[in-house]
């Protein structure tokens, strides 16, 4: 390409990403014909030279999108997966992409790699971010088009996410005005940077309410029910007046733990959750929870994925946080 054309220009003009641009400049990476040639025209009516590029053998569309699923997931947390599924799904069905699911850990991305070294697929989005994170690292290295549902600190990568600092400050803030004094959080693993926003919310609501932080009751990297089981006694022992979960799936090991030890709910101890499901609606007294919307979650990173590869008009290019919902249900009355 010659002249005096700039990769965020010709995007611009043309309403596709900058990164389909780069890969039709560059032979990197999976894009369609159309695109590619609606590039070279573009270059051509300008006034510029078009070189076909080197090929890098993906250029092949495939009109396959996977999906990455923790391989650490469990039936609890199916709920969230398959609502996201489903609006992926959705948008991916109706502009002409089938869907192919896949699980990894942090450190273990082999079934990625043999995915996209098989050029199975045309891009990838990832159901969830760590530090260190090997699938992005791997993606990135391969020029393949990913978005991640969650945050990521590595540079240029598209992301979707839900406020989870911002909503957790808010509920925690609410929670304090409602004359809760003494609360106690219950976190899971710091690994994942959902939980380790969702810290931070706690916290600066707490802060933000002028109270005292009680590191004491603040739990951190509980995952099992004899996790749970540890930190009911310590809280209870400690007189909290509400306990608050990370997540649903903490939240229902809780409520079980409570129930065990014959607790009334909100008599003797509140109890809510930063992530709602239908188990914590349908619960006797239904649990105080944030409330998000998982599906339009998906389909907003369908529509995201389908933009960088050149098949979605509306542009996507931007990272996005969610919009969210306190519901206030019997725990906390």
């Amino acid at each position: 390409m010659r002249n005096s054309f700039t990769s965020k220009q010709i995007a611009a003009d043309l309403g596709v990403s900058q990164t389909t641009v780069s890969r039709a400049l560059s032979g990197k990476g999976r894009v369609s014909p159309a695109t590619r040639e609606l590039v070279k025209k573009y270059i051509i009516e300008h006034g510029g030279t078009y070189e076909e590029p080197a090929s890098d053998g993906s250029e092949a569309l495939t009109t396959n999108i996977a999906i990455v699923i923790p391989e650490d997931y469990n039936q609890n947390f199916m709920s969230f997966f398959m609502t996201c599924l489903s609006g992926i799904q959705e948008t991916c069905q109706a502009n002409g992409y089938d869907l192919l699911v896949t699980s990894c850990g942090n450190k273990d991305v082999s079934s990625l790699v043999r995915i996209v070294e098989k050029h199975k697929v045309d891009g990838v989005i990832l159901a969830r971010t760590y530090d260190n994170d090997a699938a992005v690292e791997f993606l990135q290295s391969k020029h393949v088009p990913f978005v991640t549902i969650g945050t990521t600190p590595v540079s240029n990568v598209t992301m979707i996410d839900e406020d989870n600092v911002g909503s957790a400050m808010e509920m925690t803030q609410i929670l304090i005005a409602k004359g809760f004094k003494k609360l106690a959080l219950i976190c899971g693993s710091l690994d994942f940077i959902v939980n380790r926003q969702r810290l931070e919310g706690f916290n600066l609501g707490v802060e933000e309410a002028g109270l005292p932080l009680h590191g004491e009751i603040v739990y951190t990297n509980k995952d099992t029910v004899a996790d749970v089981s540890d930190c009911v006694s310590d809280i209870l022992s400690k007189g909290a007046d509400c306990i608050v979960c990370a997540d649903d799936n903490l939240a229902m090991m809780t409520l079980n733990e409570l129930r065990r030890r014959h607790v009334h709910i909100p008599g003797e101890v509140k109890i809510a959750s930063f992530y709602d499901s239908t188990y914590l609606m349908q619960y006797h007294p239904s649990v105080t929870s944030l409330v998000f919307d998982s599906r339009t979650l998906g389909r907003k990173a369908a529509e995201k994925l389908l933009f960088m590869l050149g098949t979605f008009d509306s542009d996507q290019s931007e990272s996005i946080s969610l919009s969210y919902e306190i519901s206030f249900r019997e725990s906390t009355k």
